[in-house]
C-alpha cells in the first residue's frame, strides 16, 4: 500500500520525519523504521528518490510511504477519558483552566497516555470547538507538557477563531514565572531572537540567524538567591513560540530553567555547602509556570484575566530558596 503526501507552505522547514509523522497521523519512531526500511521515498520528476529522515521539506515536495496501512493516531484516540480539571472560568464559549505539570494538552506523534484534550471531552460531553486540527478539538494554544498554568480552551468554532486571531495579533497577555540558574544581566530587559528547529537535536528548539519564527520576550528579575545562584524571573511574552522561555533565557540570557532536561546541562551535585542544593538539582521538571492569561472575550467583548498561583511543587522550590 502507499500513501503520498504533499508538502505546503505552512510545514516548510520541518525534517521529513517529522512531516510525515505529522502528515499520516503516526508515530516518529514508526516513520524511522520505514527509512530503515526503504519504506520512504521523495516524487521526483515523476520518479522515485530515496531522502535521509533528516531532509528539510519544502512546499510542493512529494513524498511516498511504500508500506501501511501505519498505525493511526486518530484511531481510538480521541474517546473522553474521565480526568481532574482545575476549572477557573466557564461558560458557553470557553473555558479557563489551570493546566498541571506532565499533562500532555493534545494527542501527537508518539503520544499514548490520555491526554487534556481527552479529559475536556469527557468533562464538556464533546462541545468543543473544531480546529484545523482534528486532533485538537477546542486547543488554541498550548503549554509544554511540563509547564503549569493558566490555559483557555473554545468550545464554539466562533471563539476559536476569535481567540485565535487574537493570539496572531499579539494583543493576549501572557506572563510567566520561571526559577533559573544564575542571574540575568541585565536584570531586566527584553529578548528578541527567532527561533527554529536546532540543526541537530530535533526535538530541541534554538535562536537562529535565519529561517526562524520572530519571537520577543520582556523579563524582569524578581528575586535573587546569591547563595544556591538561582533567581525568580518575571517573563511576558509577545509572541507564543515552542519552547520560547525556555530557550531564551537559556540561550541568550545564558540563564538555563531549573530542572529543565532539554536546555540545562546536567549539575554536579559536588561537595555543596548548602544541603537545600541536592533538593533543587533533582528538581523533576522545568521550573516555569504561565501565571496569567488576560484576553478579550470572543462573545462579549469583556476584557479577562486569570492569574493561578505556584502549584505546590513550585511553591515547594520557592520555600526552598526563600529558606537558604
Amino acid at each position: 500500500m502507499q500513501a503520498v503526501y504533499c508538502v505546503e507552505e505552512s510545514s516548510a522547514g520541518k525534517r521529513l520525519d517529522q512531516f510525515l509523522a505529522e502528515a499520516a497521523h503516526t508515530s516518529r519512531a514508526y516513520i524511522q523504521k520505514l527509512f530503515k526500511e526503504n519504506g520512504v521515498s521523495s516524487i521526483t520528476d515523476g520518479k522515485p528518490a530515496p531522502l535521509p529522515a533528516s531532509h528539510r521539506v519544502r512546499p510542493g515536495e512529494r513524498f511516498v510511504l511504500n508500506e501501511g496501512p501505519p498505525p493511526s493516531l486518530t484511531e481510538n484516540q480521541l474517546s473522553p477519558v474521565p480526568m481532574e480539571l482545575d476549572i477557573m472560568f466557564e461558560d458557553t464559549e470557553i473555558l479557563v483552566l489551570n493546566k498541571p505539570a506532565g499533562r500532555v494538552v493534545h494527542p501527537g506523534s508518539g503520544t499514548r497516555e490520555p491526554t487534556l484534550v481527552h479529559g475536556l471531552l469527557s468533562y464538556t460531553k464533546g462541545v468543543l470547538s473544531q480546529s484545523e486540527d482534528p486532533l485538537r478539538p477546542g486547543i488554541v494554544h498550548r503549554l509544554d507538557k511540563e509547564t503549569s498554568g493558566v490555559l483557555v480552551v473554545a468550545k464554539s468554532d466562533a471563539a476559536h477563531r476569535n481567540l485565535a486571531q487574537q493570539f496572531a495579533d499579539h494583543s493576549i497577555l501572557r506572563r510567566y514565572t520561571a526559577f533559573c540558574w544564575g542571574k540575568p544581566s541585565p536584570l531586566s530587559g527584553e529578548i528578541r531572537g527567532a527561533l527554529g528547529r536546532h540543526p541537530v537535536h530535533f526535538q530541541k528548539q534554538a535562536v537562529v540567524s535565519s529561517g526562524g519564527k520572530a519571537a520577543h520576550t520582556l523579563y524582569e528579575t524578581h528575586k535573587i538567591y546569591p547563595h544556591l545562584g538561582i533567581s525568580e524571573v518575571h517573563c511576558t511574552l509577545k509572541t507564543g513560540r515552542t519552547h520560547q522561555v525556555r530557550v531564551h533565557l537559556s540561550s541568550v540570557l545564558h540563564c538555563p530553567l531549573v530542572g529543565d532536561p532539554l536546555y540545562t546541562r546536567k549539575r554536579s551535585l559536588g561537595k555543596a555547602e548548602n544541603p537545600l542544593f541536592r533538593e533543587i538539582v533533582a528538581f523533576p521538571r522545568q521550573a516555569l509556570h504561565a501565571m496569567v492569561l488576560g484576553f478579550t472575550h470572543p462573545t462579549t467583548g469583556q476584557p479577562l484575566r486569570f492569574a493561578c498561583p505556584l502549584p505546590p511543587d513550585l511553591a515547594r522550590l520557592k520555600e526552598v530558596l526563600e529558606s537558604s
